[in-house]
């Protein structure tokens, strides 16, 4: 989890592929996941 709007995700293997959702958190509760994202690390 993190308050921040970017992300690294560190210590992946270069050129493999990796999915991600996020969704918002607040004092009316979460939000609905995003629709997944697919990245490749380099």
């Amino acid at each position: 989890m993190t308050t921040k709007s970017k992300f690294k995700d560190e210590g992946l293997a270069s050129g493999s592929f990796h999915w991600y959702r996020v969704r918002a958190r607040g004092t009316a509760g979460n939000s609905p996941w995003s629709d997944p994202a697919r990245a490749m690390a380099r």
